[in-house]
């Protein structure tokens, strides 16, 4: 991941484009994705047949804000022992994808397995039964299997949105009968707009409590003899980096990376950018930026500090949770994914936080552990977090449900690991690209306006942007408030591409880079029209 590796752009092998223009088909209509099976659906569900006999339970751990910076990524800044620990028995995914990078949309999409688009939850406004009011959700789904409990506690859904966690068509009543789905209270430092502190009582009544209701999931099942899907949705590491002592205290002496490059390429448009996260110290200075302004060194440095103290703590009540699942012998029969709901810039670039279209924001951390397959391996094969839904469905035993966005990743986490090497190669990639999306709701040439409170049809622009195993093409274009839809039949706005070759998740420094669009550069006419069949075949919906 060493920033300029094989950079000419006269080099550059495009050929892959192709092949993913050819294997990607046109999206199919909302209409169609509810009465049709995809392609791509009976190609992955073909081989699983349900015997309830063989079924596994799923147990589903998110985390909020979260980049691949974790110690099984070879970050040189995380503590994370206990998802260190699953990866060792595991599928890691170095190139994984959200599919909007911020948390309601996300979190919409991965729990439907439908893209933004099909959804209409672009913001924190709209949410996905608005407009597929007889979508299966993905704890649904387990919920409707007999024998099952489909139990989650914490940030799964984002709070509210859908209203009560979609009670009650994706739980299971509680164990006296009601539906009260448990979320603890969103806790922020004592000071406001403080973007980090240290608090030994409050991160316990928040993920710490979230963390006891999973493992009282979990105890539930255990009781009553059901199978189950749990889910466990943590807050940290969001903003404000609310951490206890037991976990800045590993950070407080320790040498933090900064951010090289710490300031926008003159080369990315405007409208691909954001200012939209406060950094406030606790003793209440406040410190405004913006991509060609950064904070000082030493405060960088220190936000970065409490957000690595607020992934170990994250990790710690992981680590609660798999502690719990194993006492109670549920291990060795339970499917466990982990992964964030969309990636996080920390400096690097002189951005902060999500709600934009680069490699940082997009990319997730995903972890998948088949109980019947526990060995590590390592893939560079491309998903999106559409695929995790019916991925544990396939895992735990059924077949694929119709309708959904995403296939499954099951033939990437039960093949047997070469002796010599454990990386598995793309001879026969499920799919060769990764979709991501993110509105405007302001002028092209303005940084502020995430959408989030914005009615969809008040949008002014939609960028799409593609991933392919070498490259990142974003086009930004202007968007029908009528129709709901982007117009595909004018030219972007502006457009972005750039060359990924060698920025793994868990190479050098993979967050940190010049974000060079390579747009304007000669010899790219054809890697651009690849790019741009592949945005059209997945997002012009006629």
């Amino acid at each position: 991941g060493a920033p300029g590796k094989n950079q000419n752009i006269n080099h550059i092998q495009h050929s892959h484009t192709i092949m993913a223009t050819q294997k990607i088909a046109r999206a199919p209509s909302l209409q169609n994705a509810q009465n049709k099976l995809y392609i791509h659906f009976i190609l992955a569900s073909v081989s699983c047949a349900p015997t309830s006999a063989s079924t596994l339970n799923v147990l589903h751990l998110v985390a909020d804000d979260l980049r691949p910076e974790l110690g099984l990524y070879n970050s040189p800044n995380a503590i994370t022992p206990n998802l260190d620990a699953l990866a060792q028995k595991s599928t890691v995914f170095m190139n994984a994808y959200c599919q909007q990078p911020v948390c309601s949309p996300s979190r919409n999409s991965f729990m439907t397995s439908l893209r933004p688009d099909n959804t209409g939850a672009w913001n924190f406004i709209n949410y996905f039964r608005q407009r597929v009011p007889n979508a299966t959700s993905f704890p649904q789904f387990f919920k409707e299997q007999d024998g099952y409990l489909a139990l989650g506690s914490g940030k799964l859904y984002h709070t509210s949105n859908p209203p009560d966690h979609d009670e009650p068509l994706s739980w299971s009543a509680e164990a006296d009968g009601s539906h009260n789905y448990f979320e603890p209270y969103w806790l922020h430092c004592d000071r406001p707009a403080t973007t980090f502190c240290v608090n030994n009582t409050k991160p316990e009544d928040e993920d710490g409590k979230t963390a006891q209701a999973c493992v009282g999931h979990l105890k539930r099942a255990s009781i009553e003899n059901k199978k189950f899907y749990v889910g466990c949705g943590f807050h940290r590491p969001h903003a404000p980096y609310l951490v206890p002592s037991s976990s800045y205290d590993l950070f407080k002496d320790k040498e933090i990376t900064q951010a090289l490059h710490s300031t926008m390429d003159a080369s990315v448009p405007t409208i691909a950018q954001i200012v939209n996260f406060n950094i406030g110290l606790e003793n209440g200075t406040k410190y405004p930026w913006d991509p060609t302004h950064p904070v000082p060194t030493a405060v960088q440095i220190a936000v970065r500090r409490h957000y690595f103290a607020a992934i170990h703590w994250m990790d710690a009540k992981v680590g609660e949770v798999l502690s719990a699942l194993s006492d109670l012998g549920l291990d060795n029969s339970t499917v466990i994914i982990f992964h964030a709901d969309h990636g996080y810039f920390q400096g690097e670039s002189g951005e902060w936080e999500k709600k934009m279209l680069f490699e940082n924001t997009a990319r997730v951390p995903l972890i998948i552990h088949n109980p019947h397959s526990p060995i590590y391996r390592r893939t560079t094969a491309i998903a999106e977090l559409i695929d995790v839904y019916p991925t544990a469905v396939e895992l735990a035993g059924f077949l694929v449900p119709s309708g959904l966005d995403g296939v499954s990743l099951a033939a990437l986490v039960g093949n047997a690991r070469s002796q010599s090497n454990p990386i598995l190669t793309q001879a026969s990639p499920i799919k060769t690209a990764a979709f991501t999306q993110y509105p405007r709701c302001h002028d092209k040439d303005q940084l502020t306006g995430t959408c989030l409170q914005v009615p969809d049809t008040q949008f002014q622009y939609m960028g799409y942007s593609v991933r392919t195993s070498t490259f990142r093409y974003t086009e930004w274009r202007t968007w029908n408030g009528t129709t709901l839809h982007a117009q595909w039949n004018t030219p972007p706005v502006a457009v972005e591409l750039y060359n990924h070759t060698d920025h793994v998740a868990d190479g050098d420094r993979p967050f940190d880079w010049p974000q060079t669009n390579l747009i304007d550069s000669g010899s790219v006419s054809a890697i651009v029209a690849d790019m741009h069949a592949l945005l059209v075949a997945q997002f012009n919906h006629k």
